[in-house]
Order: C-alpha cells, then structure tokens, then sequence
C-alpha cells in the first residue's frame, strides 16, 4: 500500500513531464497551411499553427475566420482578438485537433445536413465548425463572435494583464516554455497538497463527531486517495490557465484525468477494505460460519469490479470507442462463455450455496464418495478435509448437483445394534437384560431419551437376538465415540451383573434324551433369583448407584444432555 502514493506522484510527473518535452501542433512543417483557405482542414491549421509559440502570427491565424459577426470587421485588432479567444477556448475545453481527422477536400459536403459545412466536435463541442462561404472555407461566424465571452465564462481572471505585469525573467524561456508557466506548474501541485490537507482535515473533524468506529477507519485509509483527486483536479482547472502549447495542454489534462481515474480506483480499494473488515466483524459474530466465507468473495468481487469501472474511464478518456469495444468483446465473448461454460455453472455453483446454505464452514458432509469437513468455498471450488487429513477440491456445479448429507448439523447421532445373547439364557434374564439397556439410555448423560428401542427381535441362527435402537446428543465425532465407548462398557457391565453371555457365531448339537432331568429343568428361577434381578436391573436405572460406581463421565464431559422427555 506504500508504494500506491509514489505510483499516483509518478503518474502525474510523468505525464506532465512527457506534455512539457511532447511536439506541439504546428511545429511540424507539414501541416503548414496554405492561407487560402482551401478546404476544412487548412481552416483550422490556419488558426492553430500561427498561435504556436513557434512561429506566432495573430494576423494570419485570423485569415480563415468568418468575421461577419463582429461589429467592427475591419479592424486588425478585433480579428487578432477573436483567433486568440477562440484557440484560448480550444486549449479550456481540451479540445485537441488531430488534422489527419479535418476532411481535406474542398468540395467536402456533410453527409447528414447536405451543406458544405464540417463540424470538428459534434459531441463535445458542436459550435466549432467550418463552412464554405463564397468559396473559401471559413471558421463559423457565430463561433467567432461567441469565443472571447466563452472564454471568459471559463477563466475570468485577465491572464494578459498578470503576464504583462510579471518582471522579464519570468517572461523568459526555459525548456520551451516560459518560466511563469513552469512556476505556475509548481504551484499548482503545491496547492493539490495544501487542497488534500485541508480537505481531510475538514471532512475528518466533521466525521469525528458521529463517534462511528468504520467513518474513522474510512477516513484513515482514504486522506491518500483524496489528495490525488484533489491534485487532479487542481490540475484539470488550473492548467487552461497556464496557456501550455496545445499538445502540452492536452496531454497535461490527460495525465490530470489518469491520474484522478487511478486515484478514484485506488479510493475503492482503501473503502471496500474497510467494508470487508466490517463485514467481517459482524460475521464473526454470527453462528453461521459461512459468512466467514463470504467476505473475502465480497472483498475480491467489488475490487474486480472498481478496476473495471476505472478501466473503461481510462480508456474513455484516452478517446477509444468504448462502445465499439464493448460489443467487439460481446461477440468475441460469447465464444469464450461456451468454452469456459464448466467455468460459469462453478461461478452459478458459488452463488447458489451461498443462497441455499446447504453446509458450513466446518460441517461434515458426505456428497457421494466425498467424506469430509468443509474447509473453504470459493468461486470455483469448494475444499474438504477429508478423515485421512488429505485435501478434495469439489467443482461447486457439482455440489447443487448432487444430493448433499450434511451429517455436521445433525442434533443426534443414531445408535443401532443387535446384540446376540446365548440360547441358555432363561426369559427372565433376557427381559431383565432389556430393561436394564433401557435404564441406562435413560441413566447415561447425553442420550436422547423421548425415543429408543430395546427389544428381544428374533431368535437368530447362533443366539436369542436384541436391538438396541437409540441416538446420543454429542457435538462431534469425537464426542459421538466417547459416548459409545461409555454405553458399550456399561452394556458390558450390566450382562455382568445379571450373568448374561453373549453368543457367538456358533452352532451347538444339543441331544435331548441323553441330558440330565435336572440340567432339563434348568432355566426356570425362583422368586428368591427373581428379586435378585430385579435388584440389579434397578441398580442400573436413574434411581440407582450402580452407573456412577463404575466412575464414567458425566454429563459435561459429553458436551451435556438435551432437555428432552
């Protein structure tokens, strides 16, 4: 950011210093004109090349204007006066003639009105023109009588009068110019710097007083910029004042207006700096990580934006067709968007999960073979994080396209098992064991207890089959392992107790007839094994000691229980 006021500077000196060193119009020898008068362009040449500070000759600049207008045609001084005032103007209007674009024909006709006129600036100036008037070609006698109050409406100052009173050195010559001009060209950006001074100082202490933290922060970033417009636009008033050659003037007032482009470009960059840092204050205050996301997008869109915007005004300034441009870039760009199509949808992509939020920053999501956490959305991609800690970059066309499960903003985990006891094992002990898997969902910090399932299902192949069905609260993976780990030890624990087994994938041949009456009868409990039962199930259940004997976690370590049921 440094180096941006040396840029502006070195813009403005050397813009001035290369309109200072330029050729102005008339000092090459080939656009001499005729003084006849001949055609639209020896019109003007001949205005123009005799009010060159090379060759100055008021008398025969005033050969090809049509001085019917003035009261008193016939004398010298008048016509000298009215070829003066009248190149003054073109030089405060920035009106640089190019003789190459005046028609050289001396039976030019205009296209649209039929006459034998040409107007040299339609668009910026449309009282400047050439007609045919008895076979000479003369500048327009309205514009001849209008030229002195004109100029005087523009620089009201009496510049000749100042010149003539100034002491001779300054009157002298120096690099093609006088030392005035060069005088006066310092001072001008000596004001532009007192201007920007002033005017920050003024709009600050101004801005101080609504007590907004951003203002200060604009203001701060933007007293750069500011005196760059500033000493453009001390410039574009106070060169026509200076009376710089044509070519020098021009230029000058080109450099001016570049450089207050760059200035304009560079004071958007400063306040969208300030807006993004806003921008991201707030977000950072919000729960939507997304936003975070966001803002560096917003940042880099306005900025492209402003450069664009500040592009097109150079060029306009420069005298390009901008339009024409424009439209030659339309076509050209309509080939360029059917080969850069995957590019646009990306772009779509971007737009579209922003509005849509189907994920955050920081969510697990699952997007058919992408596993992962969301590290980053761009305007092309998206990052994840995959578990294995490498890095998959997803076109974002392929994000809307695709049906995204966005397992991070889940309020439960679910838990789901079937756990297989031996066949041995009586009824009794089996309905016993499934209370007692419902007290601990109820007992165990972290579990959602208005819904679970505990039931004896099915009589599988190698063992009587239970399901466990139920959902924990946890706000992470890791947490949603920790909780299975203390809900897997205290099923463990509670089969203990009772002296449930757990059946493996085996099958037993058990004869019949060869087993023992009393191994027969076994699997029925007396009341005294009953009780005891259901002792140890109630051990287990909210009432009970027996969970918090085994010193598992409790509820704040598993992130804490939701008030639910």
């Amino acid at each position: 950011m440094n180096r941006r006021p040396r840029l502006a500077a070195l813009i403005a000196a050397c813009g001035l210093l290369f309109a200072l060193l330029s050729p102005a119009l008339g000092a090459d020898e080939k656009h001499r004109p005729s003084d006849s008068c001949t055609s639209p362009r020896d019109a003007i040449l001949q205005l123009l090349f005799w009010l060159q500070p090379e060759h100055t000759d008021p008398t025969r600049a005033a050969t090809c204007l049509d001085t019917s207008s003035i009261d008193t045609p016939t004398q010298a001084g008048d016509r000298q006066a009215a070829a003066r005032s009248l190149k003054l103007l073109l030089d405060v209007e920035n009106l640089y003639v190019v003789p190459e674009d005046v028609p050289n024909d001396p039976n030019h006709v205009d296209s649209v009105t039929g006459k034998s006129r040409h107007v040299l600036f339609p668009g910026k100036f449309p009282l400047l023109a050439v007609e045919k008037v008895e076979g000479r070609w003369l500048i327009d006698k309205e514009m001849v009588r209008k030229a002195p109050e004109l100029y005087r409406e523009r620089v009201p100052l009496d510049l000749d009068g100042v010149v003539q009173s100034l002491p001779t050195w300054a009157q002298g010559d120096f690099a093609g110019l006088h030392v005035w001009q060069l005088i006066a060209l310092l001072a001008l950006i000596i004001l532009g710097i007192i201007l920007q001074k002033i005017l920050v100082f003024l709009v600050g202490s101004w801005l101080e007083r609504l007590q907004v933290g951003w203002i200060r922060e604009a203001m701060t970033a933007a007293h750069k910029p500011i005196g760059g417009l500033a000493l453009s636009l001390v410039l574009q008033l106070g060169l026509p004042g200076i009376r710089l050659p044509i070519g020098a003037h021009h230029l000058g007032i080109l450099s001016a207006q570049i450089l207050a482009a760059f200035s304009i470009v560079w004071l958007g960059y400063r306040l969208v700096d300030v807006f993004a840092d806003v921008l991201g204050r707030r977000a950072a205050d919000t729960e939507s990580r997304l936003d975070d996301q966001l803002v560096p997008l917003v940042r880099k869109s306005l900025k492209v934006g402003i450069t664009i915007i500040g592009t097109i005004f150079i060029l306009q300034n420069l005298n390009i067709d901008v339009g024409s441009l424009l439209a030659g870039l339309g076509i050209g760009g309509l080939a360029f968007a059917l080969a850069a199509k995957d590019t646009v949808a990306n772009l779509f992509g971007s737009v579209m999960i922003f509005i849509d939020r189907p994920f955050q920053v920081g969510d697990w999501i699952r997007m058919g073979e992408v596993e992962g956490t969301v590290e980053e959305v761009g305007f092309r991609t998206s990052r994840v994080r995959t578990f294995y800690n490498s890095v998959l970059t997803v076109p974002n066309a392929r994000v809307t396209d695709s049906a995204v499960d966005n397992l991070g903003v889940r309020t439960f985990r679910r838990y789901k098992t079937q756990l297989s006891l031996n066949y041995n094992t009586p009824p009794a002990k089996i309905d016993a064991f499934c209370q007692g898997v419902r007290n601990l969902i109820e007992t165990i910090p972290g579990m959602r207890r208005d819904f679970y399932l505990v039931e004896f299902t099915e009589l599988g192949d190698s063992g009587l089959n239970v399901m466990v069905y139920c959902f924990m609260y946890t706000k992470d993976w890791a947490d949603e392992l920790r909780a299975r780990h203390n809900f897997n030890l205290a099923i463990l624990r509670l089969a203990e107790d009772l002296g449930v087994e757990f059946a493996f994938p085996t099958q037993s041949i058990h004869v019949e007839a060869m087993a023992p009456t009393a191994e027969r009868s076994k699997g029925k409990l007396s009341t005294f094994e009953k009780n005891e039962l259901n002792a140890v199930v109630e051990s287990w259940g909210p009432k009970g000691d027996r969970y918090k004997q085994m010193g598992l976690l409790d509820a704040e370590d598993l992130g804490g229980s939701p008030k639910i049921g």
